[in-house]
């Protein structure tokens, strides 16, 4: 009689296992998607602020660059091209800024990236630890 529940402990105990088994399977597929995502972000943080870096240097450029001459008659289209580039360069900034705010939250969705991938790698190891 006892092998009989002997038999019968020993399958719950692999069907224990195996459902274990899945769940760390399942955790682990999670991260993958997780892994993807955080590469994506990534390479948009990087592209990104890549851009903003290549803007202030060209607005660096644009700014040590004069666009009315003194002494030199120029007319009423020099007056408007000056206005303009300012203009343009207050674009520039807003867009610099906007994507320096940009890098700063893509940082910070990286962050919680990662303690997403903490988390799920504290739970396999808890599963593991059960088996």
């Amino acid at each position: 009689m006892g092998d009989f529940w002997d038999e019968i402990r020993r399958k719950n105990e692999e069907r224990r296992i195996a459902g274990i088994k899945r769940e760390i399977r399942a955790l682990e597929a999670e991260i993958e998607t997780y892994e993807a995502a955080k590469e994506k972000v990534q390479n948009a943080k990087t592209n990104c602020n890549t851009e903003a870096t290549s803007w202030q240097e060209t607005v660096g450029k644009l700014a040590q660059k004069e666009i009315k001459q003194s002494g030199i008659f120029e007319g009423e289209m020099a007056n408007k091209l000056e206005t303009y580039m300012e203009e343009a360069k207050e674009e520039n900034n807003t867009g610099i800024d906007k994507a320096t705010e940009l890098v700063t939250d893509l940082g910070t969705q990286i962050d919680k990236i990662n303690n997403k991938i903490s988390l799920l790698n504290s739970r396999i190891a808890y599963k593991r630890s059960l088996i």
